[in-house]
């Protein structure tokens, strides 16, 4: 006897493997493929000039100055001008969560 396999799309179709329904899926969906994506390029740091290159270097330079890289801040609250400089405990509280989810969620505070 023959094996068969299954294929369970994400909307709960369940098609054999091979099969014209199968088939018909797959042309729908369009081709896919994994993602890959290229390193970043060199930057000079504000901080202290020097050079730094690539993810690696973006993240020792986040470590030995202690600073957080912008795209990593994406989704955050944005500030708005006209209000006073020094915001209300209610609203530190609130930034302070802010930002513990935003970490969470990209798994900067695993294990803490």
């Amino acid at each position: 006897m023959a094996r068969r396999s299954w294929v369970y799309a994400g909307d709960g179709r369940v098609f054999e493997k091979g099969s014209p329904e199968h088939e018909a899926y797959l042309a729908e969906r369009g081709p896919r493929g994994p993602a890959v994506f290229g390193d970043e390029g060199e930057f000079v740091s504000p901080i202290d000039g020097r050079v730094y290159s690539g993810r690696a270097g973006m993240r020792e330079h986040c470590r030995r100055h202690d600073v957080v890289n912008h795209r990593d801040l994406a989704g955050l609250p944005v500030g708005i001008s006209g209000k006073p400089a020094a915001p209300t405990p209610s609203e530190r509280r609130e930034l302070r969560a802010a930002i513990e989810t935003a970490a969470r969620r990209k798994g900067y505070l695993e294990g803490q």
